[in-house]
């Protein structure tokens, strides 16, 4: 959850930028918006690249690009409720790091979305 919460923010973010780039008057504003535009979308997308694989749209385009957490987060999940004994240390380990990538991503993104709404003020 705490995954897809990070990724709608980002979405959401994006969006807000988008539709601030589109309110432009004048071409010499829209140039300058589009390029403040392209500067946050750059950190964005790259942070949402992690998180989630948004690029796939079949199940071979995986081989081109890297599952995101909350790929490896379901897949482990999945795995761990397969069996009948508690998750192992390693599995549990996993599921750390991964917890700690999420928050690291969402601390950046929080980051990113500030720096961009103090330039709006």
């Amino acid at each position: 959850s705490e995954t897809h919460d990070v990724v709608r923010k980002i979405r959401a973010t994006r969006k807000q930028a988008e539709d601030w780039a589109a309110a432009s008057t004048s071409q010499a504003e829209k140039d300058r918006r589009a390029t403040r535009l392209a500067a946050l979308n750059d950190q964005l997308y790259s942070l949402e690249e992690r998180l989630t694989q948004y690029r796939a749209r079949a199940t071979q385009d995986l081989s081109n690009y890297p599952s995101g957490i909350d790929n490896k987060l379901t897949t482990l999940a999945n795995l761990a409720s397969k069996g009948e004994a508690p998750p192992t240390q390693g599995a549990l380990n996993l599921f750390r790091e991964l917890s700690r990538q999420v928050a690291e991503k969402r601390t950046a993104v929080d980051a990113v979305a500030a720096e961009w709404e103090a330039g709006q003020r």
